[in-house]
């Protein structure tokens, strides 16, 4: 048992580790599953990545060297990042969007859009502008910021870090030989990256799901017992489930005995939605430039928090700022060269997230301290709660809270599919009533075809409401 009393989940094997992993792959049960049933077992990945590595080491990669992609099978992203593993390379997959302008200085290019696993075909390049390998603790890969607050960043991640998170993950699921771990996010998406990887070293079968419109049939056939989603994957599916009217568990395959979520908020009514169909939502919370920071498990999940502290972090507040603390965290330094804002030491790190931890230290995120809007009359509002209740409101599909060019609050709301707009205007008129008019935003109600402005996995891009609002949302 846990200090808290929870069940603890028993790592299905030893700690990994970056030197081991290659070798606890090719020996295990695991493999990837992909479309039309194409599959390739572990000792088929670390085959093709062993030869890949040497086909990189003759084009003159070198140790330490960041080597990035975009796009390409999901199983050859594998081999990839495996063989840049086997290297010694920095692994750096980016979304396509990023690749005309990387976020990172890149010393070499993969292109993988042949499709193939073997090196020969791998067209290499390397920019004029490539910086040399960084002079400090030896880097594993890269991890990309969501580009919410600013530019994205990429953070460069220690084997340590890497280790350190598979150590939790491991500690957290216990995944094993009979798991069949569904990867619904792009193949550049830290979490679910580590994840896969650590899936493959315990033998459990990969189903990369990327695609939303194959979604439903990797569901039907791969019923995998783990998943990663973002909030909005989450609810197309509880979508699906109405529009068909079959249960929500069967949806999803029958089996599910973990289902995670995390990098965006996720609505309260949607929670809900899952713990009436007997499925709970673990909810989580981490950053780039920390990694894991809390998360909700099997047997430790308490829902409207992102969990305890992730195995081996410690947290606490700072004037309501979350404080993580861990012996392992990502480099001190965004690969341009820029420093980490809030690293406070080489083991602590302080976000600019606002949170409060209840006695048993479940912590529950209020929003983020550079998002709260000071009203003209001095009051502050924290737009993540108003659009909590806002999203409550019946007809309300989506919403964002946000401060117009004059300073007043404004919210932009979507209506549901086939909802009036004079209904949802009347129940926010009297939301606003409760709710008081000093902190009630002025609503503009969008059509249910609108889109606010969210990257891939959902967080809101704040920074463009307001300009978007001016624009009369074009």
């Amino acid at each position: 048992m846990s200090r808290d009393g929870t069940p603890r989940v028993e790592a299905s094997g030893p700690r990994l580790a970056v030197a081991g992993l290659a070798e606890a792959i090719a020996s295990g049960s695991g493999g990837v599953t992909g479309p039309a049933g194409a599959a390739w077992t572990g000792g088929e990945l670390v085959a093709a990545a062993s030869e890949l590595e040497r086909g990189l080491r003759r084009r003159g990669v070198r140790p330490g060297a960041i080597v990035g992609w975009a796009g390409g099978p999901a199983h050859l992203g594998l081999v990839t990042e495996l063989a840049c593993l086997l290297l010694g390379a920095v692994a750096a997959p980016m979304p396509p969007d990023a690749l005309a302008a990387p976020p990172l200085p890149l010393d070499h290019h993969l292109d993988l859009s042949s499709g193939a696993a073997q090196a020969a075909p791998v067209e290499l390049e390397r920019p004029a502008s490539a910086g040399e390998p960084d002079s400090g603790t030896p880097l594993v890969g890269a991890k990309l910021t969501s580009g919410t607050t600013g530019p994205r960043k990429a953070v460069g991640v220690p084997a340590a870090h890497l280790e350190h998170t598979w150590a939790g993950l491991d500690s957290l699921f216990g995944i094993g030989g009979g798991d069949v771990v569904l990867a619904p996010l792009e193949p550049h998406v830290w979490l679910q990256r580590t994840l896969l990887l650590l899936a493959l070293a315990r033998g459990a079968q990969v189903v990369p799901a990327a695609d939303p419109r194959r979604l439903g049939s990797a569901l039907r056939s791969a019923r995998p017992t783990v998943v990663f989603a973002v909030p909005s994957v989450l609810a197309a599916v509880a979508e699906a489930a109405r529009r068909t009217g079959r249960p929500l568990a069967e949806v999803w395959g029958g089996r599910l005995r973990s289902l995670g979520t995390g990098s965006a908020p996720c609505p309260a009514a949607l929670v809900e939605c899952y713990r009436q169909a007997g499925i709970e939502l673990q909810e989580g919370y981490g950053t780039s430039e920390t990694g894991m920071i809390a998360k909700n498990g099997p047997g430790r999940c308490r829902p409207g928090t992102v969990g305890p502290a992730f195995p081996g972090v410690r947290l606490d507040l700072a004037d309501g700022l979350v404080r993580v603390r861990c012996s392992a965290l990502p480099a001190p330094r965004y690969l341009d060269g820029s420093p980490i804002a809030g690293r406070e030491s080489a083991d602590t790190q302080l976000t600019r997230d606002l949170g409060r931890l209840d006695p048993d230290g479940y912590l529950t995120l209020l929003g983020r301290a550079d998002d709260v809007i000071t009203l003209p009359s001095g009051r502050k509002v924290h737009p993540q709660l108003v659009e909590e209740q806002l999203r409550a409101v019946p007809g309300v599909a989506d919403c964002a809270v946000f401060a117009d060019q004059r300073h007043r609050l404004r919210a932009a709301v979507v209506l549901a599919p086939g909802t009036p707009a004079e209904l949802v205007y009347a129940a926010l008129r009297e939301h606003a009533g409760e709710a008081g008019e000093d902190t009630s935003p002025a609503p503009v109600v969008l059509a249910a075809d609108a889109r606010l402005p969210r990257t891939a996995q959902g967080k809101l891009v704040r920074r463009d409401l307001a300009r978007l609002a001016e624009e009369g949302w074009r």
